[in-house]
């Protein structure tokens, strides 16, 4: 009769265990989707892969309103960035509620920095995710006279009549782009 008993606890023990070891496996499988979930970006996140040889600063301005053309300041997000050989990510991350319809890049304030690459730009929010390679570039962004390039990768930066504001600002393509995100 012990020995009855005793089987008869095991199988219970055992058996608890299994069910605890699969209630452990669903918890850890939900919350690995909750952790996915919370790496998809509400924000509006833009990406810049570039090539500066000199430190320098990268602004990105923005309006809420595709027909504005002027950018405010208190509308800009500023990086610096290390001057080194290869190329490294920038990213801007929009505050929470804003949902920019036009953007302009100003890559530099450092008047020695003659050259810069620019690999990409992407531009993502939650799944969404718009990639612009040097190709396509003139697509997307009108350049200022202070920006010259023949293959949209290598962007010379160049002063004029004593002025020094290299920036892209975006193309209507690329407003109506930024609307659809």
């Amino acid at each position: 009769m012990k020995n009855v008993l005793l089987v008869a606890c095991l199988l219970i023990a055992l058996t608890s265990c299994k069910e605890n070891k699969s209630e452990k496996t669903d918890n850890k499988a939900e919350i690995q989707q909750k952790e996915n979930a919370r790496s998809i970006k509400e924000e509006l996140v833009v990406e810049l892969h570039v090539e500066y040889l000199k430190n320098d600063n990268i602004w990105l301005f923005y309006t809420e309103d595709y027909q504005e053309y002027s950018f405010p300041v208190e509308n800009a997000i500023q990086k610096s960035v290390k001057g080194k050989e290869g190329f490294q990510l920038v990213s801007f991350e929009f505050p929470k509620e804003v949902y920019p319809e036009r953007i302009k890049i100003r890559f530099s304030n450092n008047k020695d920095q003659n050259t810069i690459k620019l690999k990409e730009i992407k531009i993502s929010k939650a799944k969404n995710v718009l990639t612009i390679d040097p190709s396509n570039f003139v697509n997307y962004f009108n350049f200022s006279k202070f920006i010259s390039t023949s293959d949209g990768y290598e962007l010379y930066l160049k002063e004029v009549d004593n002025l020094y504001d290299p920036n892209i600002v975006s193309s209507s393509q690329l407003d109506n782009e930024l609307i659809k995100l």
